[in-house]
């Protein structure tokens, strides 16, 4: 599986990647976290709670947060009162520990854990949740951001930190969640990703549909981002 490279202590540095940060929940909580560890998710939490209140129940037991980042769609979640425990997950060291550091701080450390990895097959398979929200990296063509970084005159560092945040080559990552997924979920669970809409399709044919998975709702998230969506997927 190929993962591009971020955590690189002198390049982080020189992207000043610690700089301080926080946001803010929907209940005044502030989620303290480095900037780079938001990759949309601070953006597209509130259509996350829109698609649940459309479309899921009124409440879940068990949450999971797949490319958690600093988790912010998870404790909307959360705090929201629309689950009970939250786990969360993320190749990225620094993403899972900043995840639970905010939960000790905001007194959810019982309800929240973490997993640093890059596949979901290596989490235990103790676990079983019944929602699974996720806002991974939703392009396959590296070779633009790349191109388009270097249009811009942007480092090879800034590039790499843009390749981590959107790209999946291949949709390796996505194939291997849903091929594994079931392992970890209730029959009746709801998952809701973000999804670009040039690889719906993709995504059905050679992703979905072959681990048992179907695409029953697509919300948009307009007028916030006019080509991302939101897909709410469930087992066949």
């Amino acid at each position: 599986m190929k993962l591009w490279p971020t955590n690189n202590q002198q390049v982080l540095e020189g992207m000043n990647a610690h700089e301080s940060k926080f946001s803010i929940l929907t209940n005044g909580q502030k989620l303290y976290h480095p900037w780079y560890l938001d990759g949309g998710g601070g953006d597209y939490r509130h259509y996350f709670l829109r698609a649940l209140s459309d479309y899921g129940k009124p409440k879940y037991v068990n949450a999971y947060e797949w490319c958690c980042g600093h988790s912010i769609i998870g404790f909307e979640i959360l705090t929201h009162g629309k689950c009970e425990n939250l786990t969360v997950s993320d190749y990225y060291d620094v993403a899972v520990n900043v995840s639970l550091e905010n939960a000790k701080n905001l007194g959810y450390e019982s309800r929240v854990k973490g997993y640093i990895t890059p596949v979901v097959s290596s989490i235990p398979l103790t676990e079983k949740w019944d929602l699974v929200v996720g806002n991974p990296p939703n392009s396959m063509n590296g070779d633009y951001f790349i191109q388009q970084g270097k249009k811009d005159n942007l480092t090879d560092e800034h590039i790499n930190h843009s390749l981590r945040l959107a790209v999946d080559e291949e949709f390796e990552c996505h194939r291997e969640c849903f091929n594994n997924l079931k392992n970890y979920i209730t029959e009746d669970a709801d998952v809701f990703i973000t999804l670009h809409e040039t690889v719906f399709t993709y995504f059905s044919e050679k992703i979905g549909e072959p681990a048992g998975f179907v695409i029953t709702n697509v919300i948009d998230m307009m007028p916030r981002d006019t080509s991302l969506k939101i897909a709410h997927i469930k087992v066949k």
